[in-house]
């Protein structure tokens, strides 16, 4: 276009030109040959000399719209080469992006298909799936220094914890067993048991495991504030936590809600059958009014929405020997009693702060009827506070209790304080740092620990 834009601009004076020369002509040829013969040939030499200038020009500017349109030319075909450029690496991109999420899916369905490997921990597979096994365990190595009023300081190095955890399905995923031994110390049988799912809401337990009841017992002691559990819930709790029975518990998916109530045996874990023909039924409901029922004290993620749960427990016996339940009154050395124990408890946290706080009620009545009955209660308040997300954290503690409510005697207090150090993987492995006092009514004892957590 350009072209042609430059041809219709010079055309009219070329034209012009000519035809100023043609009327210069004729004029002359109508002249007499005289003097001015002479002048007459010199305004055509110049008219032709300026006509030769507009066609040098002319040819000038020709070469300018070609130079031009060959630029313009080039640039037309660069762009078409980005255009297709730009159309071959998008092409490239799909098919890329298609052969990756293809690629992850062989990879998943490989996973899916293999018989061993590491999924959150050790496992073992068989190929049509309806055998599995998962191996876990924890290790605690520990440093306590103990000092009390009325015995020796202690300074010792101990295994606190050594523990395999063996778990999986048999037939069905919905069968499914747990196995841990305790090695730290005298070895011992912690949890053994069988588990037949209906489904979420509905499952069947037998064999020994935790009773549920409480709330410091509900979460594993890798996910406490402290790294021993408070004194209200040794000593208002079933000893060791655990005890052989059955039990019908479930859960919404969500985590909103979960239960627990079962029959036991009532003389503890690892024995073979209770002396006497009494039982335990024990239960604990759970309702979370924002999140999830935790599963830990402490927030080490610092969540970035609240948590608040509310549990409740009820926990009884009859003639139950599983403690001296006479609390030394008795001189006919009968300890069975029947009892019964309540425990209400409030968890929240948000960010950095984690708190949670539980008490209990417990009425005792002993078979010794020189030994009156007598009700005694507890509580407790553990809270810990993240300085550094997944790295660090300040935790503290206070509880009281009184065994028999009337009776001074059977005063306890218990404070602590502690730092838990986290190093990149959450609880799994960590180190705690803990000063824990103990005050009875006439004596008392401290313990600084330090212990060290891997757990897989």
């Amino acid at each position: 276009m350009l072209c042609l834009e430059m041809h219709r601009i010079l055309a009219p004076a070329v034209g012009l030109g000519l035809a100023g020369l043609a009327a210069t002509a004729g004029h002359a040829a109508n002249e007499p040959a005289d003097g001015d013969h002479a002048d007459l040939l010199g305004e055509l030499e110049d008219l032709r000399q300026r006509i030769d200038d507009q066609q040098s020009e002319l040819d000038r500017q020709q070469d300018i719209i070609e130079a031009q349109q060959s630029e313009l030319d080039r640039i037309a075909g660069r762009d078409s080469a980005d255009r297709h450029r730009h159309r071959r690496a998008a092409e490239m991109r799909r098919v890329l992006t298609e052969l990756l999420a293809d690629a992850d899916t062989r990879a998943s369905l490989l996973d899916d298909a293999s018989t061993a490997g590491w999924d959150g921990g050790f496992f073992l597979r068989s190929a049509d799936r309806r055998h599995r096994l998962d191996i876990g365990g924890r290790i605690h190595p520990r440093y306590e220094y103990r000092r009390a009023s009325d015995e020796e300081n202690t300074s010792s190095f101990l295994m606190r914890r050594v523990r395999l955890w063996v778990s999986g399905h048999m037939f069905d995923e919905r069968i499914t067993f747990g196995i841990q031994p305790e090695l730290a110390r005298t070895a011992n049988l912690r949890d053994a048991w069988i588990n037949y799912a209906a489904d979420e809401h509905l499952q069947a337990r037998v064999g020994q495991f935790t009773v549920p009841f409480q709330w410091h017992r509900s979460i594993s002691d890798r996910g406490q504030h402290f790294a021993e559990r408070g004194v209200p819930s040794e000593s208002f709790g079933f000893p060791s936590g655990r005890d052989i029975g059955f039990m019908l518990h479930g859960s919404e998916p969500d985590g909103r809600w979960r239960y627990g109530v079962g029959v036991f045996d009532g003389a503890g874990r690892n024995v073979a059958r209770s002396d006497g023909d009494g039982h335990m039924v024990s239960g604990r409901a759970a309702w979370a009014a924002l999140g999830a029922v935790p599963s830990a004290e402490s927030d080490v993620s610092r969540s970035p929405e609240p948590t608040l749960a509310f549990g409740l427990g009820g926990q009884g016996a009859w003639r139950n020997e599983v403690r001296t339940w006479d609390l030394g009154r008795s001189t006919a050395g009968n300890p069975r009693a029947d009892w019964i124990t309540g425990t209400a408890d409030i968890y929240f946290n948000w960010r950095n702060l984690s708190i949670a706080a539980d008490g209990y009620l417990r009425h005792v009545d002993p078979q010794d009827r020189d030994v009156n009955s007598y009700t005694g209660w507890a509580w407790m308040v553990t809270a810990g506070y993240t300085v550094v997300p997944e790295h660090s954290e300040v935790v503290g503690r206070f509880s009281q209790l009184r065994l028999d409510r009337r009776d001074p005697e059977t005063a306890e207090r218990e404070w602590g304080v502690g730092l838990n150090v986290f190093h990149g993987t959450g609880h799994a492995h960590k180190t705690r740092l803990n000063l824990l006092r103990h005050d009875f009514d006439d004596r008392h004892e401290s313990r600084v620990i330090v212990e060290h957590h891997l757990m897989f």
